[in-house]
């Protein structure tokens, strides 16, 4: 080998990892892209979070609601009986904000205080899976991911790790 091809191999050699630097910048950025889209997709669930959970010891519970209603030995068969169980949860315990998630055709929220009854709006399936996890992701970028329990029957809502340190 003579000393071009060794200038060669060498500039070869040192392309490839710019090439490889490049792509590896190319994903960061990407990734902080994403991050700061979901950043700012989660902002107005993050100023309810805080309203909800700006006391200290708070806890909010996050309900999966239709799934607990006609999950198989499901306790509570209506939407009312529903309310009325969480509602007695909250009479009882002035730390927790509970939030009952439905799917539903038109989005919409109902119920006061620290109780509240929200229907997704939009189409396609697991509407209310998504609207928890959204919820979860903002409590988790306001550090209050600990302070969120999710009550469900649905096994993929529930691994793990849904996102931060949330209980379920």
């Amino acid at each position: 080998m003579n000393t071009q091809s060794l200038q060669i191999a060498a500039r070869l050699n040192e392309a490839r990892k710019l090439r490889e630097e490049h792509a590896a910048l190319k994903r960061e950025n990407a990734r902080l892209r994403d991050e700061l889209a979901s950043l700012e997709a989660h902002l107005d669930l993050a100023q309810t979070l805080l309203a909800d959970l700006g006391a200290e010891g708070r806890r909010l519970v996050l309900v999966d609601g239709w799934n607990l209603i006609l999950g198989a030995g499901s306790e509570h068969r209506t939407r009312e009986a529903l309310m009325a169980h969480y509602q007695t949860l909250v009479d009882a315990d002035p730390n927790l904000v509970v939030w009952i998630i439905f799917d539903g055709p038109k989005a919409a929220t109902s119920g006061t205080g620290r109780l509240r009854a929200t229907y997704t709006g939009g189409e396609g399936p697991q509407r209310a899976d998504r609207f928890i996890k959204s919820v979860v992701r903002a409590a988790g970028f306001l550090g209050l991911g600990d302070r969120v329990d999710i009550h469900s029957r649905d096994k993929d809502l529930l691994k793990r790790p849904l996102a931060f340190s949330v209980k379920i």
